[in-house]
Order: C-alpha cells, then structure tokens, then sequence
C-alpha cells in the first residue's frame, strides 16, 4: 500500500493540523506504510516542521504569489508519478490545494480520503458563506462527493456534517493523537525556568489569536475568577491572528508568542488549567496534548470533546462567561482535585490518544477502502 498524504500548508501560523498531520504520516510511516506527504510552502514563513526532523519523505512546492502556484505543482507531481501511489489522503477542504488534488486524483482514478477537520461542520459553513457558496459552484462541487470516504475526527464532527451543501461520502472516524513522550513529560522545568510565576495560579490558553477561539469570553470569564484567586495570571501562547491588540491591558496577562519546541509541553505540564473556549473545533491538538501531560482541563461544549468530562480530567461548560468561571475558580482552588484530573487524563491518552494505535486504526480503513489489499 502506498499513499501520499497532502495537506496545503506547514506553516506554523495554520494550528493544530501543521502539528497533528505529521505526526500521523510518522506513526504510519513507523507501522510500515510507505508515504509521501506533499505540502505547499511560501519561502521565509515559519514552519510547525523541520524537514530533516519528519522521519519520512516530505516534498514542499513553493509558492510566491498565490497558493495557486503550489496546487498547480502538487497536482503535476500527482500526474506524473501516478504509478507511484495507490491512495490520496487530504486534509482540508475550500482551498486551492485540495481543490487541485482531488481532481488530479479524479482523472487518475485515484481513491482519494478528504478530512475537512471541521471546515463541513454545519456551523463553520455559516462562516464566510456566501464566499464558501461560489466557491463550491464554481471549483468544488466535486471534491467532497468524489471523495472515496470523509476522515472525521470525532463523532461530533461526523453528526454535524451538512448535507444540505454536498453529497457525503461513506464516513469513518479517527482522532488525532498525542506524542507518546509527553505521557512521562516532567513537571517543574517551565516554573524553574520564569522564577517570575512562583506561587501564581497559570491559566493557559494554547492556539491562534483568533476571533473563533473566544478570547474575549475567556478574558471576561478570568476576570471573575481573579476576584476569587488574585493571584491567577492568563498565558496565550500561538500567533497573533487578529485578536491581541483587543486584550492587551491587564497585567495578569501574558501574551508569550508562538511556542513551536518543546518548551510549550513545559509550560503546559506546570499550568494549572488549560482553557478552551472555541466557536468551534473539530479535534483539539492542545487538548489533546494537555491530556497527555496531565493539565487539567475546562472546555465548553462547542469544543466538541465530551470524554474531558466523562473521564474526569475536566469540565465541560455552556459557552457563557459565568460557568466558565465557576469552573475554573473550582478547579483552581482544589489542589486535590487538580492531582485527581491530572492522573485521569493521562491515563485516557495512554487509552485512546496514543499515535501507534491510531496509525493502526487507519492502516485498517485504508485496506478496506483498496478492497482488503494487506498493507
């Protein structure tokens, strides 16, 4: 079995799927798949990967002026190493990229997997929708239902799919995963390295500086839990995507910049809490690593990862400013609690979140979707 994985950016400033999309080409890569992951690249811009580091074949296009410019690229390699390659799996969907890909794929007659990691979601396609309307008529009518199968990343986003706007393809599930060595990360390093928050109560939120991330709701949340427990500071770790000049002010804030090395799995293992309070997510890559590190976790339910709740790592809230706080000032003042919600959520993400078993998850479904040809 051979497949090429593509997915239209690295670049640090693209979230969670710049991190988590990798990771999977590695474990498979690890499980034995020969993979090739392509990938578009604007020369100068920051990216969540080093290429010497992958672990597996990677080939960037480079692109100026447009994006156009390295889907154009993608899908000429496509073309031309057509006996190469049995399988296509994409990541994304309304850009230039996957547009590209797929049909390439089509023409070959490729079976190709799309995993629109939320960007179907009934709510995200009330974003931009007008844009997203034309631009389904006029490039991607086809994509998604030419797709042999959707990749969701959990069961919400499967439920939530519109079918209003595209005929769905079968659906399979699968999460993203966690690096096996944050399950061990040690505590005490972020802490040892900034003397300056000894004795203070750290609330990180972790992800692009973004309007649908509900830093707002979060700022207004925190500033009812400080009259609780003063001593809380709030850390935003990622890039600016709109939202800093809003909520500089307090100086209980601390905006540190994106954190793209290990040191972002120091600061979470010694936070107190990481806070999420998205529009919307389709599988959060920070919760996910706050898990696996032992970070106890407050979430609302737009987030879509009830197990937070259901395993006893954290709370599940409504999206509003009140329980929010309630929830965080609770877990904050509990030292006994916070130990319980930490052994919990590692203990969930050594269960379900670990990438080797994930790996051979989707080694099952890519051997279906090829008629039970063995890996």
């Amino acid at each position: 079995m051979r497949l090429l994985h593509i997915l239209p950016s690295l670049r640090a400033q693209s979230g969670g799927p710049s991190r988590s999309v990798p990771q999977l080409c590695r474990a498979l890569h690890h499980e034995g798949l020969q993979l090739t992951l392509l990938t578009g690249r604007r020369p100068g811009e920051a990216q969540a990967l080093k290429l010497e580091d992958a672990g597996f074949p990677v080939r960037c296009f480079d692109w100026r002026f447009s994006q156009v410019q390295a889907a154009v690229a993608i899908a000429r390699f496509m073309r031309q190493q057509r006996e190469s390659f049995d399988l296509v799996h994409i990541h994304s969907v309304w850009n230039s990229v996957v547009t590209q890909a797929a049909a390439a794929a089509r023409a070959l007659g490729k079976p190709y997997i799309i995993c629109p990691r939320g960007m179907l979601d009934r709510h995200n396609l009330q974003r931009g929708q007008l844009k997203k309307w034309l631009y389904r008529q006029t490039f991607d009518r086809h994509t998604v239902a030419g797709a042999a199968a959707l990749h969701c990343l959990n069961a919400a986003e499967a439920h939530n799919l519109s079918a209003e706007w595209f005929r769905l393809p079968k659906i399979f599930v699968s999460p993203n995963g966690v690096d096996a060595r944050l399950l061990t990360w040690p505590r005490g390093n972020f802490r040892k390295a900034h003397p300056e928050y000894a004795g203070k109560r750290l609330v990180v939120f972790l992800g692009r500086l973004h309007a649908i991330k509900g830093l707002a709701l979060q700022r207004q949340a925190l500033e009812a839990v400080r009259a609780r427990h003063p001593d809380t500071l709030w850390l935003l770790v990622g890039p600016d995507d709109g939202e800093w000049a809003k909520l500089q002010g307090p100086d209980w804030l601390r905006w540190l910049g994106p954190i793209d090395s290990d040191a972002r799995f120091d600061l979470l293992a010694d936070a107190d809490l990481l806070l999420q309070t998205s529009e919307y997510e389709g599988h959060s890559v920070a919760v996910n690593e706050a898990l696996a590190v032992g970070t106890p976790v407050v979430i609302v339910d737009t987030v879509h990862f009830d197990e937070v709740a259901q395993v006893g790592a954290g709370f599940v809230t409504a999206r509003e400013p009140g329980a929010i706080a309630d929830a965080a000032a609770r877990v904050l003042a509990d030292g006994a609690l916070q130990q319980t919600m930490r052994a919990n959520a590692q203990g969930f993400a050594a269960r379900e979140l670990a990438w080797p078993a994930i790996a051979r998850g989707m080694l099952g479904h890519y051997d279906r979707l090829l008629g039970g040809r063995a890996p």
